[in-house]
């Protein structure tokens, strides 16, 4: 992955990319009514950022990794364009009356949590 192509990633438009998830969510919260809660769900922009680098589930994170250590800024500037997707969606889903949320977390492995950082001057 290049910083070429973190630019090219769009702004999500939930109601026009997924209409059905609108419809299909807005059946259910009329048949549960408020005799249940109904969740919403997103994936967290680590967890999806993974799968769209390693291109599906990995065991080594072989590409991840790579990011990680030789291009920092580029993994950083698609995790922030995947925060601001998954910000989106959960306001989509908002909208839609759902309150509670799971947020899907990714746990790697310590070494992963160590990769470089900016320190504040």
């Amino acid at each position: 992955m290049c910083l070429q192509q973190v630019e090219q990633v769009t702004k999500l438009d939930a109601h026009g990319s997924v209409p059905y998830v609108a419809e299909a969510l807005t059946r259910l919260r009329e048949e549960v009514g408020n005799q249940s809660t109904v969740l919403g769900f997103v994936g967290a922009p680590f967890t999806l950022a993974t799968y769209i680098v390693e291109g599906g589930s990995s065991k080594n994170y072989t590409h991840m990794k790579r990011l990680m250590f030789t291009q920092p800024e580029v993994l950083h500037a698609f995790l922030s364009k995947m925060a601001d997707n998954i910000a989106d969606y959960v306001r989509y889903q908002v909208l839609l009356f759902f309150y509670a949320f799971h947020l899907m977390h990714f746990a790697l492995c310590q070494p992963l949590l160590r990769f470089p950082r900016e320190t504040p001057s």
